[in-house]
Formats: structure tokens, C-alpha cells, sequence
């Protein structure tokens, strides 16, 4: 018995690392409509550029990612920005050239930062609210994917 648990203690700690660094939000219940709305509205309120773009210099550890501005929804008008992770784990990191996406940035103005997707839900109430449906005006595109799983 005291062999097993040595064992089990060996390997959680071995997975202890992968666990703690994974990011991870709780969510008690799904959001309603409503709550999805009002989420989005308060993004969108405190967001300093609302943009869609493509990766054209990917972001390494010490440069940030430098991206091309393609449709502009909302802050400074500008040809391209710059987009760093937080160093959080539940930031995006912006690494594969080509990546294209909707986003919503906060700070700047020499660097923006963004959180992961803004939480998936209230993606759609913010595209209601900017009159444009990301899947079909802009689809999120990664080079990296199998053509199978690239949405067109």
C-alpha cells in the first residue's frame, strides 16, 4: 500500500506543473442572452481598438506581435498595432503569421493587450452589436490547422 502511494505521489507531481500553468475559468452556468449582451457592451465600452486583423510579424518573448489592421470597428485609426501577452496564462499570444481574428484590445497605444476570447460566449452579442458576424465577414483563420478544421 505505502509502495502505491509513492508512486501516486511521484507521478502528481509530475502533473502538478502542467495543471497549475493550464488556464482555467469557472463557469457556474451558462450565460443568458441578456447577460451575454450587457458582457459584451461593458467590453466593448472599456475596449481601446476594436478591430479585424491578421498576424503579420508573430510575437516572441521579448517583441511583440505586429499586426495588420483590415476592417476598423471602433479606437484610433491605424494601419497596423502591436499586441503582447500579459505573461498570464489566460492571454492570447499571437505566434503564427497569418493568424486572422476579430479583436478587442485594451491599453495601447504603442502596445495592446487581450484576454482569451473574451470568454466565448458573449463573442456573438459583440458582433451583434458591432453589425458584423465574424464567422462570415471575418472567420478566425491559423495557418498551423489541418485544412479540415480551417473554417472558410
Amino acid at each position: 500500500m505505502a509502495k502505491r502511494l509513492v508512486i501516486l505521489a511521484g507521478l502528481a507531481a509530475f502533473a502538478w506543473p502542467a495543471v497549475a500553468s493550464a488556464c482555467s475559468i469557472v463557469v457556474d452556468h451558462e450565460p443568458t442572452f441578456w447577460e451575454n449582451k450587457a458582457r459584451a457592451k461593458e467590453l466593448l465600452a472599456q475596449a481601446t481598438l476594436v478591430v479585424d486583423g491578421e498576424v503579420i510579424e508573430p510575437e516572441t518573448e521579448t517583441t511583440p506581435a505586429k499586426i495588420k489592421v483590415v476592417r476598423w470597428f471602433r479606437g484610433p485609426k491605424v494601419d497596423y498595432f502591436f499586441s503582447k501577452g500579459g505573461g498570464g496564462d489566460c492571454t492570447d499570444r499571437f505566434e503564427v503569421k497569418g493568424e486572422r481574428q476579430r479583436f478587442v484590445m485594451f491599453g495601447g497605444p504603442e502596445v495592446y493587450d487581450t484576454f482569451m476570447g473574451f470568454e466565448p460566449s458573449p463573442q456573438r452579442a459583440i458582433d451583434r452589436l458591432l453589425g458584423s458576424d465574424r464567422r462570415k465577414d471575418w472567420p478566425y483563420y491559423n495557418p498551423d490547422f489541418p485544412p479540415q478544421m480551417r473554417k472558410r
